[in-house]
């Protein structure tokens, strides 16, 4: 569908700034244009089955 098109897309561009950046999630959030971290979170762990933070987390120990 349109709408899981665009989640995926802000999801994507989501996932380069945590790696990229040490932006605050919530500022990340709000930046790829969620209404909320919650929202924001839900989103992201349906895609990548990682929280944000857990995927931080992640590319931290690898990076």
């Amino acid at each position: 569908t349109p709408r899981a098109y665009v989640e995926r897309l802000r999801v994507e561009k989501a996932e380069g700034l945590i790696r990229d950046t040490e932006l605050p999630l919530a500022d990340i959030a709000l930046a790829c244009g969620f209404s909320s971290q919650s929202r924001f979170t839900t989103a992201f762990r349906r895609a990548t089955g990682f929280t944000p933070a857990r995927y931080r987390r992640g590319t931290e120990d690898r990076g």
